[in-house]
């Protein structure tokens, strides 16, 4: 019997044998995901705003999310461990503040986190010290992120939310021979100006959605179609995504003259006094801002009949053991990034930067 979930599922399709070892043989990057526990962080903190209505109370939830993690069965601080892999995009240090500069910069020649961050970043052999430097500077970034896209969350809830209905809601399909689809629904909720109850998956992303991506949702298909006997009235499913990138609302205003070249890419002030240039230097600002995307609509019967189709193709698969490598996807996200079992497979088995959690049955 098999117990599979979107995210499961997603995996096989992916790469077959990438399953089998993450899925059967247990085999487990050592590394941890910047965005896996970033985004747990996220939702924790906006799952409990949306159940108890305290900002302080979410703010302070992330904040605890974010500094610590269970992996592999040992504790892992977050704010210096070197075993935490982040995006080239996670680093923002317009977003740090003043603190968080003088901590970084402490006992190293550098003027600025930004020429820290760049030279450190460029060394092939880095210290330990070094390399704990860098990881910092990605967790303090994300963390000044956090606050805002916790900000933007609480907004949208106040804004949007007449009516929680639940939150984690479990998904659990079940054929006759026991095979079983999981997954958890992150929000059911009554929202203004829609009528009926509305399945809502909250995402934490540096990309944007398309404003088609609830129709052609493969989660939100089969999150749909268990959810709507529970909830007859449901018609619609939609996603809220906050996005990581956040919005700098820039302000450029002229030392000299106060004129405001705001929107502008000149390097000195246009304003014109006396017929003449200004030229002045600019002050600088910025007011951050997270962006959040809010989309809802319905799925079509056939969308879900077609996922709940998916589901069955790949548990036949999996049953009778097929688990064949795709190649084409080792290298990944435009040739940035391996597969985390990239060694594995293409140098004899191996294990580095890898563990086997599996255990041995007595």
């Amino acid at each position: 019997m098999n117990s599979l979930s979107h995210s499961s599922v997603n995996r096989y399709l992916t790469c077959g044998k990438e399953y089998q070892l993450y899925y059967i043989e247990k085999i487990r990057p050592v590394e941890l995901s910047s965005q896996l526990i970033y985004g747990s962080a996220i939702d924790a903190a906006c799952e409990d705003y949306i159940k108890e209505r305290n900002p302080l109370r979410a703010k302070e939830i992330f904040k605890q999310k974010w500094k610590e993690v269970e992996h592999n069965g040992q504790t892992i601080d977050l704010q210096l461990s070197t075993e935490v892999k982040y995006l080239p995009t996670d680093f923002d240090y317009e977003l740090l503040v003043q603190s968080d500069n003088e901590f970084i910069l402490k006992d190293t020649p550098f003027e600025s986190v930004r020429s820290l961050f760049e030279s450190l970043s460029k060394k092939e052999e880095k210290s330990e010290e070094d390399a704990t430097r860098l990881a910092y500077c990605n967790w303090i970034s994300l963390y000044r992120k956090g606050t805002f896209l916790v900000n933007k969350f609480i907004e949208w809830v106040d804004s949007n939310v007449e009516e929680v209905l639940s939150c984690q809601e479990v998904i659990e399909l079940e054929d006759g021979d026991g095979n079983k689809v999981n997954g958890k629904a992150d929000f059911v909720l009554r929202l203004k100006g829609i009528n009926g109850a509305v399945v809502i998956d909250l995402k934490t992303t540096t990309k944007y959605y398309d404003k088609n991506s609830v129709v052609e949702s493969d989660q939100l298909a089969l999150y749909k179609f268990f959810l709507r006997s529970k909830y007859p009235d449901m018609k619609k499913a939609g996603y809220v995504v906050l996005h990581k990138g956040i919005k700098k609302n820039r302000e450029k205003i002229c030392s000299v003259c106060g004129h405001d070249d705001s929107g502008t890419n000149v390097k000195t002030c246009t304003n014109k006094i006396n017929n003449k240039r200004c030229n002045g230097a600019f002050n600088y600002k910025i007011y951050p801002e997270a962006v959040i995307q809010y989309i809802v609509d319905e799925i079509p019967e056939e969308k879900m009949q077609e996922v709940l189709e998916k589901f069955n193709i790949v548990n036949a698969r999996i049953t009778a053991g097929e688990f064949e490598e795709n190649r084409e996807s080792c290298i990944r996200y435009n040739g940035k990034v391996k597969c985390p079992y990239y060694n594995y497979c293409h140098n004899n088995k191996d294990m580095t930067g890898l563990v086997c959690t599996k255990k041995e049955q007595k």
